[in-house]
Order: structure tokens, then C-alpha cells, then sequence
């Protein structure tokens, strides 16, 4: 038994755990159930909620609070903690919060703070701003009592502000709307009493607006059970309207019901209107047209519905339908036929909008046939000018619209017997107002106006004839005289925009119609205008006009061409238009008259003369035949002749500008040309032959320099005059420009024949001229050559004679060369070098190599059979252009800088020389610094001296190569210096500012004037190589080193000698204070990549 007794223990209490654990596991899952709801609607919830857990000290919110702060929960933006929380509060705001945390960490929560109604606190929104919220506090407490955490609701005040904004401005819109209509519009809820009171209308009844708000409709109109039934069929949820008399008002209200989102029932909207002046209206319309029962006319009253609330006795007879059947029916199903549904429709419209309507209208009896009807609808006003509806009064009107048809069939068969009249006819009728208006036209009418005439039946004369006030006075007068009137006008025409001209007449046609008929004689009044015109423009014209018959007998000649050849009336019908000829072209008259004959017209010029003095006058002549209208056979010739004289004096003096030096009056190169190939024309018939001269001034350019570009023309001009009196009248000589002249020699036997004109002409330039008061001696390069072979060119002649002249300036100037075929290849040969110059430039080309120049001081006399001893150091370099050609190889600078000077290449090749040459002066001084600077000499050609850059390009050198300009050493050629003296003392002077040294090379190779010379601010004078070359030879050239020497350390300046070669001229040197010297005895010009070494070689001391 006690075993049983322990089993059934044992087993009780088993039974009694699982139960308890049953129990857990139903609590946990309720739970979970529990917080997933909870999850859930906080998500559902429009506030922000926060839960804050004590015992955790963590936080969380729904994603409304987020939204309120322009937060996400991505990225850790959400507050997660109190604190968290506490700084998006405004720091003013946070009092609250923070008691609230200090009351949890003090174990107890006073009430205070478990406030439900909460308090306002501003919260930072995401961009900063702070966004005015009621925060509302509560704690969570377990069944102890123990405060576990706190929960918050946020209410975003910002939005509620501006819905309750906007509401408030929507409400006093609507107050503001309603105020000034004579309704009274109100609310109820679902208990009938009044929450909304507003309108205008509420002083008829009584009342002030919100008088009773807060107050029962049952108990304000319990007397009124139409309204009261209005109410509770809306509050069940039926819209309602009824017609009530209150306080001896009759009201028309419409009741609706309100609705909650879910569709329930929460109160009543509703508008009453007060209609007690329509009713009293409708009332005295009723009363009217019981008084036009008596009268034969349908009345029909009709409602703004469109429904039909009175008829009268003959309405009923007319359409058939009785007052019981039509009254509260709509009009349009009684008395509007189906065609005429969209005209009633418009008809309606204008009423409503306050307007009456008057016309004929088909209307439809009963039984479903339609007659014409005159009918006149009146809007009807209450005594406040409120549209209350419309009143019709309509009358049957077949019998009028039969007799106007047959009028209408009589007006046909009287429009079918003008309608094909050729002429524009139009009919117009009295419009009762002094007007006329149109109505009717026939096919001419329209087609005259392109169909327009069509959409102006039953407009007036204004509007058919725009503009034309004259033509209401002529209807009018024709209308007033009964009789017929006819006038020409010009009548511009709208459809094209054309004037027309128009004879029209106007018949009047009892009893009220007037006839206009509008012939176009435009082709005719043109005719005549432009014959006038002719007649006008024939008399003042300039020019010579005259009308001859067929024989040539001038019948008609206008003034200006009396007085051109001197013609008056005497002679007309007697004088030829041959006989206004000049003789030799008199007989030109018959083949003028022969071809208007045949082709209507001759143009040409020809001579007129003067019949009393034979003056000619050249004239433009243009003949044509006069035809007859009808036949087309001339009847006569017109012939206009324009004086050109003038013209032809234009003419030649642009032709000899064209073809003429406009300086010398000498042929130009183009005249030259044309006569050339002549010459060659004849000379190929004639087997001879002909010389092309070409000729080119030497030093020309000295004269205009010097003495100014008007002595240089002047000069031209004399030396013109001069070539051309070497000359045979058949000879031609021409000016190409500057100062460049060809000739031309016809009929010459050989070369003796041109080399005797070359002679003659040489000589003839080489004489004195004065110009300027100066005596000047000019000298010219020739070259000739010879052609008239088959195939000979003038353009080909002139480049051989070109060649040979510059062969001629080749060869020393002031000389003549006749062409030779190998000449051509020197030609050749010069272009291509030419073109390979421009080429190198733009490749690079060139390059610089430099001689080092030493000083002559510290030399030691050592036996003939031993070198000199060189000085211990070079003090300077000359920097020497040469071309490294990519075919030719290096090419010497004989070759290229006179071509380069000639071309004008030499100034960018020359200012590319001193960059890298005083480039390389700064980068090999950097190679010795402790020693003195070395000096760098750059030479400076004639071309390069003369352009007017010059300076500036040099101190822009200096100043971004960075190289001092004590160390820079400008040459120039004594020949160049004395070329133009004064002004080579001015640039010398201006690169004497800018600190540079100056040098005159090649000295004795020149003219110089010392008058001159101690005026240039030179340092350096170079002794020529061709003297240095001679030392030794004899006592001439002994004597002129010396000589040059001693000029130079007279002038202040120190001597340079070049193209030192051997030992005994060095020597000889020293022996006369030559200060400086160079040459391939010391080196021979190297590359810049060899003069480091160089340098070093120099400074390791004495070479043997």
C-alpha cells in the first residue's frame, strides 16, 4: 500500500510539473506573441515612441520618431541610449529628461513625471533645425512596483501646427465665401447639435452667425417637422431636399450625410437657400401668362432645371400637348426636335447667362411633326436680380415662311437672268438704316472675288467694299435719283492684294433693290497709263530718242535728243536716221533697220554726229520695232541712244591704269606681256627674232633709305624717262615694280644687237641725277636674252633674262650677262638652296661652332724651330653659324647667308644664333669660376642691323639667358657701319646702352670715314684676315697692321686680328700691341660639345 502510495505521489507530483511547465511555456509564448504586437503596433502608431530599458540602458524607437527626425537606422544615425536621446533635445528643453534619469537611478519614479498629458520640448531634426514636438512621459514598473525602464511618445507639433494653419486659413476662406452668399450653410453631428453656422442668410432667419452652435436642430426648429425629417434621413444616411416655410420665408434645403473614413455616419452637412422671391416670381409668371391665355401665342414657363412650370391654353393647341402632360417635364423632351437638340442646348446657355434670345426655331408638336415657330426667350430675375428661369412666347409662322419661299422662287428666276452675264453683277436691298446690304451676285461677281463674295450675303457695302466710303454715297444717290449712275474707280482687291480698275453702274429696280454692274477695263486704264508714262519718260529723258518709219525718216526725236544732234522740227520727216551718223558708219543704219526687221531688235555702239558742227558722239544704241496692235507687223522704229563719252574716257584711262605703271607711265608687267607674245606671233612669221632685257637698280635701296622714298620715285622717274630715249618707237620698256625694268627689242639680228642697247642704257643710268639737291649715280644690273623659236614663252623669256641679271649681280653688279643654258641650272640649283634655307630653319638644322679668341699679352719669343708659347688662358669665343644639311652635309656659310640675307631668313637664323650662343657662353663660364667670365662675339649681318627689333630682341636674349651683357660682343662689318653712318650711330648706341660690346669687323675691306668712325661707341675694331694673311710678304702690309693698330688704341677701342695662321704672324702681332688674336693657329672653329675640352686644354698651361 505505501508503494502505491508513493506511486500515486510520484505521480501527482509529476502531473503537477508537467502542468507548471505547460504553464511556462503558455506565459512565454503569450509573451512573444505579446512583444511581436507590441513591435507591431508601435510601427502602426502615427507618434514617435521611445523605450527606454533601466536595467540594460538601452534604447529603442519606431521608425515614425526616425521619420519626425530626418533619421535611419542604417549607419547608426537612431539613438540607442538615454543620453543619446537626451542630445537631440534643445538644451533648454532637456530639464525634464534629465529628471526623469536621475529619478530611475534613484530607484523611484515621482508621479509628476508619469504625466499622460506631456509637455512641448523642441528636438533637432537631421539638418539641424529643431522641430517643436509634446514629448509625454511614462514608467514601466514589474508587479512590485519596481520601475524597469521608461516609455516616451513624441507628437510631431510642427506638422499638426501647419494641418491646424491651413485648416484655420481653409475655414475663414469658406467663412469669408459663405458670409457674402445669401445661404446659410451648417453642420450637425450625430446628435444634432450644431457645430458650423455661417452664411449671409442667417439674418433672414433671425439669427446671429454662432448663435446656435452647440444647440439642437430638434430643439431649435422642433415646430418644423420638414426639417426635422431632413435630419434624421440624413443622419440614417440618404441625402435629402425639401422645401420648408419658416418665419414667412420659403427655404429650399439640401440635407447630406458626413461619413468617418470607415463609411459611419458622424454628423449631417447641409445648405439652405432662401427661394421666397423665385417662388413669388414663378407665382406673378404663372399670373402673366394666365393673361396670355387670351392671346394666340404658346407661353411656356420654364425652372433652372429645364423643366417646363407653366403652359398656357394655346401652347396646348399648338404643340398638342395639355398642361397636365407638360407641366414638370423637361422642355428639350416636349418641344426641342432631335436636329435641333445642339441649337436649344446653345440657346439655353445664353439665357442662363442672362441674355434674351429672339428668331425662328423648329419646333415638334406631339405627335412628332415640326413647324416653323418665331420664338422669343426672356430670362426671369427675382426682385434681387437672381436668375429664377425663362419665359417663351412662340407664334406659328408657316403660313409667313410659305409666302417667303414663293418670294424666294420669284427672286430665283430673277437671279437666273443675270447669273450669266459676262460682267459682275451683284443685287443690294435697303437695310432700313440708310445702309444697303447684299444679296445675291452672279458666277462673274464670284469669280472676280475668288469665292469671297459668298460669305457676304446680307453684310453691308462697308464690309463688301472696305475702305470705300464713296460707294454707299453713289448707291444711295442712286436709290434717292431712282435712275441709273456710272463712275470709274480703282478698287483694291482683297483676295490678291491687287488694285484693279473698274467702270461700274448702279440701276435702281423697284421697290428696293439696287443693280451694280463692274466692268474691268484694268488691261485698258494700264495701257493708257503706261502710254502717258512712256510719253513722259520719252520727253525728260537724257538720252537720245526718236521714232523713225520703215524707210529710216525720223518722225519724232524728244528734246534731249534734238539738242544731241542738233535737230529741230524742220527737219523731221526729212532727215535719215542715217544722216545722224558719222559718215563712216552710215551705212551701219541698214543693218540696224535690216535686223529690228528681222529679229525685232539691235544693240551696239556706234557714232552719232552733230548735223551742224560733225561732232561724234559715242553712244549705246538700242533699236526695236513698233508692231501693230492687231496685225503684229512693224510699223515703225524706236531707237535710244545713251551718251557714253564719258564712259569711253573712263574707260580708256582704267585701261591704261590697268596696263600702266601708275609712277613712270611705263608699261606694267601685264602690257609688257601681251606685247612679248605679239613680238613672238610676228617674229615666228617673220623668222626673226626678238630681246628680253631685264633690268634690276644696284644700291637702290641706299636712296630711298637715305634720302626718302619721294627721292627714290623721283629717282624712278628720271631713270625712265632715260631707258625709254635708248629706245626705237617700236621698242618697249616697261616698270615691273620697285626697282625692277624690262625692254623689249623687235626685229633685232642677234646678241651684238641687245649687248649694244644693254651698253647704251648702262650708260645712260650711270649719268648724274639730282635729286633731292643731291647728286645721285645709279647703276643697274642687266640680263638679255634672245628668243622667237617655235615654243618660246614670254613668261619663259623673262625668267631666263631674270637669271642672267642675276648672274650679272652675282658677278660684282653694273654689268650685263647674257642667258646661258647653264645658268638655268645655277637657278635651279639657287631655288632649291632656298627652299632647303626655309626648311632648315623650321627643322633645326643649323648649328653653332665657336673660335676662341686669346690675348696676345704673356707670349714668350722662342727659337724659330719651336711653337710659340700660348697664353695661359682664352678670353673669349666667336660664334659661327653652319648648316648641317641632311642629303648635302655641312655647308660653308658662303653659300647660304648671302642667300639667307638676300631672303630675309638671315633675322630669325641670326636671333636663334645669339640664344644659343649666349646660352653656351653662361654654361662654359660656370666651367671656369674662378678665372676671369669668358666673353661670347656674335656677328651681325646687314639685314639683321637694319631690322627694327633688333635691341629689344637682344635684351630679351640677354635677359632670359641670364648672361651678363659686359660679356656679350656684337660685330658688325665695316660696310655695313658706313652704309648709312648716321643711323648706324644711333642703333650702335642703343646697344651700347643696353651694356653689350661692339666690334667693327673686316676693318680695311671698306670705305670708312673717320669722321664718322670716332663717333661709333665701339670696344673692338678686327683687323681683316686678307692683312693678317700678308704679314711677312712685303713692306706694304707691314706698314697697314700697324697702321690699323695704332688707329684703334687712338680711337680708344683694342685691336683684334683674325685668320692668325702660322707662328711668324703671331709674332709680328705682338710685336706691333695687337691686343687680341684668332685663327687656325690656335683652333679651327669647333662644335659647343668640344669646348669644354678646349678650355681645359688652354688652362692646363703651355703647349708645345
Amino acid at each position: 500500500m505505501a508503494s502505491c502510495a508513493e506511486n500515486e505521489g510520484g505521480a501527482e507530483s509529476s502531473w503537477k510539473e508537467d502542468l507548471v511547465l505547460a504553464e511556462h511555456r503558455d506565459r512565454e509564448r503569450m509573451l512573444r506573441e505579446a512583444e511581436r504586437r507590441h513591435e507591431l503596433l508601435l510601427g502602426e502608431v502615427s507618434d514617435g515612441v521611445w523605450e527606454w530599458d533601466a536595467r540594460t540602458g538601452t534604447l529603442s524607437c519606431n521608425d515614425r520618431l526616425l521619420e519626425i527626425l530626418g533619421l535611419r537606422r542604417e549607419g547608426g544615425f537612431a539613438p540607442s541610449s538615454f543620453e543619446g536621446l537626451v542630445e537631440l533635445v534643445h538644451p533648454e528643453d532637456r530639464g525634464r529628461l534629465l529628471g526623469v534619469r536621475r529619478a530611475m537611478t534613484s530607484g523611484a519614479l515621482p508621479e509628476e513625471h508619469e504625466r499622460p498629458a506631456g509637455e512641448e520640448v523642441r528636438l533637432r531634426h537631421r539638418t539641424g533645425a529643431y522641430r517643436p514636438c509634446a514629448l509625454r512621459l511614462g514608467a514601466q514598473r514589474d508587479e512590485g512596483g519596481e520601475v524597469l525602464g521608461a516609455v516616451g511618445v513624441v507628437v510631431d507639433l510642427a506638422e499638426r501646427r501647419e494641418a491646424e494653419e491651413a485648416l484655420r486659413r481653409s475655414a475663414e476662406r469658406l467663412r469669408t465665401g459663405v458670409g457674402n452668399v445669401p445661404i446659410v450653410l451648417f453642420a450637425l453631428d450625430r446628435d444634432g447639435v450644431y457645430t458650423l453656422s455661417e452664411g449671409a442668410g442667417l439674418g433672414d432667419l433671425g439669427l446671429e452667425p454662432g448663435e446656435v452652435l452647440g444647440r439642437s436642430i430638434f430643439e431649435v426648429y422642433r415646430d418644423s417637422p420638414r426639417v426635422l425629417e431632413g435630419v434624421r434621413r440624413a443622419l440614417s444616411g440618404e441625402a435629402f431636399s425639401t422645401t420648408t416655410e419658416v418665419s414667412g420665408l420659403i427655404l429650399q434645403t439640401w440635407y447630406s450625410p458626413l461619413r468617418s473614413g470607415d463609411g459611419e455616419v458622424t454628423g449631417v452637412a447641409g445648405v439652405c437657400t432662401d427661394i421666397t422671391e423665385r417662388k413669388r416670381a414663378e407665382e406673378r409668371i404663372h399670373f402673366q401668362a394666365r393673361l396670355l391665355d387670351a392671346v394666340g401665342q404658346a407661353v411656356v414657363a420654364i425652372d433652372l432645371d429645364g423643366r417646363i412650370t407653366y403652359w398656357n391654353r394655346s401652347a396646348e393647341t399648338l404643340y398638342g400637348w395639355s398642361a397636365a402632360e407638360a407641366l414638370g417635364r423637361l422642355a428639350k423632351e416636349v418641344l426641342v426636335a432631335e436636329e435641333q437638340a445642339a441649337v436649344a442646348e446653345e440657346i439655353y446657355e445664353g439665357l442662363k447667362s442672362g441674355g434674351e434670345w429672339s428668331g425662328e426655331f423648329r419646333v415638334r408638336r406631339r405627335d412628332g411633326s415640326t413647324f416653323p415657330a418665331l420664338v422669343t426667350d426672356t430670362p426671369v430675375h427675382d426682385e434681387r436680380g437672381n436668375l429664377i428661369g425663362t419665359i417663351g412666347i412662340a407664334a406659328d409662322i408657316s403660313r409667313r415662311k410659305a409666302t417667303e419661299e414663293a418670294l424666294r422662287e420669284s427672286e430665283e428666276r430673277f437671279r437666273a437672268q443675270y447669273k450669266g452675264i459676262p460682267i459682275p453683277t451683284s443685287s443690294w436691298r435697303e437695310s432700313g438704316d440708310g445702309g444697303f446690304v447684299l444679296v445675291d451676285y452672279n458666277d462673274a461677281a464670284h469669280d472676280l472675288t475668288r469665292g469671297r463674295i459668298s460669305g457676304l450675303v446680307g453684310r453691308g457695302v462697308g464690309d463688301v467694299f472696305p475702305g470705300e466710303p464713296e460707294m454707299l454715297e453713289w448707291f444711295s444717290r442712286c436709290a434717292g435719283e431712282q435712275r441709273s449712275l456710272t463712275r470709274e474707280f480703282w478698287l483694291e482687291m482683297s483676295t490678291t492684294g491687287q488694285e484693279r480698275y473698274f467702270v461700274g453702274t448702279v440701276a435702281f429696280v423697284p421697290p428696293d433693290l439696287v443693280m451694280l454692274h463692274m466692268d474691268d477695263v484694268t488691261e485698258r486704264k494700264l495701257a493708257e497709263l503706261q502710254t502717258r508714262r512712256f510719253v513722259s519718260l520719252v520727253e525728260n529723258s537724257h538720252e537720245f530718242v526718236a521714232i523713225a518709219d520703215l524707210e529710216g525718216r525720223v518722225t519724232f526725236v524728244n528734246e534731249a535728243g534734238r539738242r544731241m544732234v542738233g535737230l529741230d522740227d524742220a527737219q523731221l520727216g526729212r532727215t535719215r536716221f542715217e544722216d545722224c551718223l558719222v559718215p563712216e558708219e552710215a551705212g551701219l543704219a541698214a543693218e540696224i533697220w535690216s535686223a529690228v526687221m528681222r529679229d525685232g531688235f539691235w544693240s551696239g555702239e556706234l557714232r552719232l554726229r552733230h548735223l551742224k558742227t560733225g561732232e561724234p558722239i559715242p553712244v549705246l544704241n538700242e533699236s526695236f520695232a513698233i508692231n501693230d496692235p492687231e496685225t503684229g507687223r512693224a510699223i515703225n522704229v524706236a531707237t535710244v541712244s545713251r551718251d557714253i563719252a564719258e564712259r569711253k574716257r573712263s574707260e580708256e584711262e582704267l585701261r591704261h591704269q590697268a596696263f600702266h605703271d601708275s609712277l613712270t607711265g611705263l608699261p606694267n608687267r601685264h602690257l609688257f606681256l601681251d606685247r612679248l607674245q605679239h613680238a613672238l606671233d610676228r617674229a615666228a612669221r617673220r623668222r626673226d627674232l626678238v630681246a628680253v632685257l631685264f633690268l634690276d637698280l644696284d644700291n637702290f635701296k641706299v636712296v630711298n633709305d637715305s634720302l626718302g622714298h619721294d627721292a627714290g620715285d623721283k629717282l624712278l622717274t628720271i631713270l625712265a624717262e632715260r631707258l625709254s630715249a635708248c629706245l626705237r618707237p617700236e621698242d618697249t620698256a616697261a616698270r615691273f615694280g620697285g626697282d625692277e625694268f624690262a625692254v623689249l627689242l623687235e626685229d633685232v639680228k642677234g646678241t651684238a644687237d641687245a649687248i649694244e642697247v644693254a651698253r647704251r642704257i648702262a650708260a645712260a643710268l650711270r649719268a648724274t641725277a639730282v635729286v633731292a639737291e643731291h647728286e645721285v649715280f645709279a647703276e643697274a644690273s642687266i640680263g638679255i636674252t634672245l628668243g622667237g623659236a617655235e615654243g618660246d614663252s614670254p613668261e619663259g623669256l623673262l625668267r631666263q633674262a631674270d637669271v642672267a641679271m642675276y648672274e650679272a649681280k652675282r658677278k660684282g653688279k653694273a654689268n650685263y650677262e647674257v642667258f646661258a643654258s647653264h645658268m638655268d641650272v645655277h637657278a635651279l640649283e639657287r631655288l632649291k638652296l632656298e627652299a632647303d634655307l626655309r626648311r632648315a630653319i623650321e627643322r633645326g638644322e643649323f648649328r653653332v661652332h665657336y673660335q676662341p679668341k686669346l690675348a696676345l699679352d704673356g707670349f714668350e719669343r722662342r727659337p724659330e724651330a719651336e711653337p710659340p708659347l700660348l697664353p695661359p688662358r682664352i678670353v673669349g669665343m666667336e660664334a659661327l653659324v653652319r648648316w648641317e644639311h641632311p642629303e648635302d652635309g655641312l655647308i660653308p656659310p658662303a653659300r647660304f647667308v648671302p642667300l639667307a640675307e638676300e631672303t630675309g631668313l638671315i633675322v630669325p637664323m641670326g636671333r636663334w644664333v645669339l640664344e644659343e650662343a649666349c646660352r653656351r657662353a653662361v654654361e662654359w663660364q660656370a666651367l671656369r669660376p674662378s678665372e676671369p667670365p669668358l666673353t661670347m662675339s656674335v656677328n651681325l649681318s646687314a639685314r639683321q642691323f637694319e631690322d627694327p627689333g633688333l635691341v629689344e630682341d637682344v635684351a630679351r636674349i640677354l635677359r632670359e639667358t641670364g648672361l651678363d651683357p659686359r660679356h656679350l660682343t656684337v660685330e658688325i662689318t665695316e660696310s655695313v657701319s658706313m652704309k648709312d653712318a648716321r643711323s648706324a650711330v644711333g642703333t650702335l648706341r642703343e646697344l651700347k646702352s643696353l651694356g653689350v660690346c661692339l666690334a667693327i669687323d673686316d676693318f680695311g675691306t671698306g670705305y670708312s670715314s673717320l669722321a664718322y668712325l670716332h663717333r661709333f661707341p665701339a670696344d673692338f675694331l678686327k683687323i681683316d684676315r686678307s692683312f693678317v694673311g700678308g704679314l711677312g710678304e712685303g713692306p706694304e702690309e707691314k706698314g697697314l697692321v700697324p697702321g690699323v693698330v695704332g688707329l684703334a688704341h687712338t680711337l680708344g677701342m683694342k685691336a683684334i686680328a683674325e685668320g692668325v695662321e702660322t707662328a711668324e704672324q703671331l709674332a709680328r702681332l705682338r710685336e706691333m700691341g695687337c691686343d687680341l688674336a684668332q685663327g687656325f693657329y690656335f683652333s679651327r672653329p669647333l662644335p659647343g660639345e668640344a669646348i669644354p675640352a678646349l678650355l681645359s686644354e688652354y688652362a692646363s698651361g703651355p703647349r708645345a
